[in-house]
C-alpha cells in the first residue's frame, strides 16, 4: 500500500500482516524540505539521496537503495540518527 503518511494507513498495515506499507517519496521529501532549518546538513544529504534515486528508472530503484545507502550514507552519523528517528516519529 502506498501511503501519504496518514497514520490510519500505518495502523491498517500493522493489523494486516499481508500488507506492505510504502511511503510516497514526494510526501517524504516535503518533510525533509520542512526540516532544512533544523538540521540542514542531514536534510541536504537525505535530499541528495532521493535525488540520486529519481535519476534512475523505477525498475532499478529497488536494487539501488541498499547499495546507495551503504556507499554514500551508512557511515554518516547524522543520517544514522535520521533513520532511527524516522522509525520512531509519527506524523
Amino acid at each position: 500500500m502506498l501511503s501519504d503518511g496518514y497514520c490510519a494507513y500505518d495502523k491498517f498495515a500493522r493489523n494486516n500482516p499481508d500488507v506492505t506499507l510504502a511511503q510516497c517519496w514526494t510526501h517524504t521529501r516535503r518533510y525533509f524540505v520542512k526540516s532544512q532549518e533544523i538540521e540542514p546538513q542531514a536534510t541536504e544529504q537525505a535530499l541528495d539521496f532521493m535525488g540520486t534515486l529519481y535519476q534512475h528508472p523505477t525498475s532499478k530503484v529497488e536494487e539501488l537503495i541498499p547499495r546507495l545507502w551503504k556507499e554514500k550514507f551508512s557511515s554518516n552519523p547524522l543520517l544514522s540518527d535520521l533513520e532511527t528517528a524516522s522509525k520512531t516519529v509519527s506524523v
